[in-house]
């Protein structure tokens, strides 16, 4: 299990790398772009992730799905069927907040002591 913090702060990495939105990731991709800073982090990890910063207000998570009625944006008390068709089937984009635009600000290198 990944500490949340590190986990967060990863997504916060990328959003501010692709100026604030990320479009047309599944939590799959999201994992696998993650690799290489975290290690492995699982999907389900990813998925409880975006939810935390989307109930903090930080980012709004909006998926493209005709069977949801066409962009459809995710909110905390869709239900379980709602949320395993957003989360379970293909991608969405995530999108920073006027709110999470504070929480851009993220190192972008490794944390640590570094030589002057």
């Amino acid at each position: 299990m990944i500490d949340t913090e590190k986990l967060d702060t990863a997504i916060l990495k990328r959003l501010r790398v692709m100026n604030g939105e990320q479009k047309g990731l599944s939590t799959i991709n999201w994992s696998t772009a993650l690799r290489e800073e975290l290690g492995y982090v699982d999907p389900a990890e990813v998925e409880s992730a975006m939810k935390r910063l989307c109930a903090d207000g930080i980012v709004r998570l909006v998926k493209h799905d005709d069977e949801l009625g066409g962009a459809y944006e995710y909110r905390l008390n869709d239900g379980l069927v709602i949320e395993k068709r957003f989360f379970g089937y293909g991608s969405f984009d995530v999108l920073i907040t006027d709110h999470g635009r504070r929480f851009l600000n993220v190192p972008g290198g490794k944390i640590g002591f570094q030589p002057a």
